[in-house]
């Protein structure tokens, strides 16, 4: 290409047009890139145009701009080559809709004649073109989607389904096809869906409107099943509109879910000190998993120490009616009697206080236990006619 460039270039400048045509007409049918492309379209129109071709030369303008909107003459040029190539930004918006109109009625006849590489070419084409809407690019990706269906081809389809749902979610199937390649098509609108109404909550998230969110979250489950990740945003997300809603409690829930289920999860911003606040609560939470053990063992340690005290009180105001001479205890018998009592108090008295303590214990290392991350600990209490007895398991950092 190199060579035939340079050659064009000398034709030009000697003047010699006819001949800068024949090597241009050869170049064209060379592969090329985009850059290439640009500058013999351009170079086509120069020549043109000084062959008083202005017809042909301003079309050739106007596909070089097409293709690089900014592109400059490559050459020093005439006054008529320069008010010729002026004119040829005015044409585009004209000549891209011919030319849509064009691939567009080459694909559907492809299609009907089952020529499927020809409706690839033509949708490739299609698809280069500049200024087409969403909804154009999406109808070009279904139709590669449709000829890559009647090729058997079910997953080149979905992926060309699920390249065009984005930019028209409501598009249907353009063109008549089969009942197995409709249901490949429903699966990726639903899955498509799903995305768009996880996106349209983070938007309304950021717009301050969690009544919305929640809304548009409900949409996204019955969509589609939501991934691993999908349901670690639904669920942050979730929390974080609640939080705004004054609903701390359903979210603090919210939050401790998402952390179980991903201990790096994190909030979505914009985040609320609120929000941060409870979400930082809620790793807290799931750090010390043994904490609420811990107060219901200290809760019963400080009960049964208070029940201990109650008879050592008891065993001790015995004692005192021994020592004083009490007349409810005058007789050798009741004497025998008041200090078997009194001794069996203070056995009690001591063992409950004992137990005590050792609920209070147990209560403190429940409450300082810490695991490096949510979910980590496990606590368990088993109860047996014989006693009690509390388990701890958890992974050290």
């Amino acid at each position: 290409m190199g060579d035939l460039v340079l050659k064009i270039t000398d034709y030009y400048k000697a003047e010699r047009y006819e001949e800068a045509l024949k090597a241009l007409k050869k170049a064209e049918k060379l592969p090329a890139d985009d850059e290439e492309r640009v500058w013999i379209l351009l170079m086509m129109g120069v020549v043109l145009a000084e062959l008083d071709k202005s017809s042909e030369a301003l079309n050739a303008f106007v596909v070089a701009l097409d293709l690089k909107q900014e592109a400059k003459l490559p050459v020093a040029s005439s006054l008529k080559v320069l008010t010729l190539f002026k004119r040829a930004p005015a044409e585009l918006p004209a000549y891209r809709e011919k030319r849509k109109k064009e691939l567009t009625t080459l694909t559907l006849a492809a299609y009907e004649e089952r020529r499927y590489p020809d409706v690839f070419d033509a949708v490739a084409k299609l698809k280069r073109l500049n200024g087409l809407s969403r909804q154009d690019l999406a109808w070009a990706e279904l139709m590669e989607g449709v000829a890559q269906g009647e090729l058997g081809k079910m997953k080149e389809a979905e992926e060309a389904f699920n390249r065009a749902l984005p930019n028209a979610i409501e598009m249907g199937i353009p063109v008549p096809t089969s009942h197995e390649l409709l249901q490949v098509f429903e699966r990726a609108r639903s899955e498509q869906r799903k995305k768009y109404w996880l996106r349209e909550a983070e938007q309304l998230f950021a717009s301050k409107k969690p009544s919305d969110v929640l809304t548009v979250l409900i949409k996204a489950e019955q969509s589609s099943t939501l991934v691993h990740a999908e349901k670690l945003l639904s669920l942050v997300l979730r929390g974080q509109a609640l939080v705004e809603l004054n609903r701390s409690a359903e979210a603090m829930s919210l939050f401790r879910e998402a952390l179980s289920m991903d201990p790096k999860a994190t909030l979505v911003a914009p985040t609320s000190p609120e929000q941060r606040r409870l979400f930082d609560r809620a790793w807290y939470d799931l750090c010390h998993p043994f904490q609420p053990h811990a107060y219901v063992a200290g809760g019963v340690g400080t009960a049964v120490i208070g029940g201990g005290a109650l008879l050592m009180v008891q065993a001790k105001g015995l004692e005192q009616k021994l020592r004083s001479a009490d007349p409810s205890v005058a007789s050798p018998e009741q004497r025998q009697e008041t200090v078997r009592t009194g001794q069996v108090f203070q056995t009690a008295g001591w063992s409950l206080i004992g137990v005590g303590l050792a609920g209070l214990a147990v209560g403190a290392t429940l409450f300082l236990v810490e695991t490096s991350e949510p979910g980590e600990g496990l606590a368990s209490v088993v109860v047996t006619p014989e006693g009690a007895m509390v388990g701890m398991t958890w992974s050290l950092p």
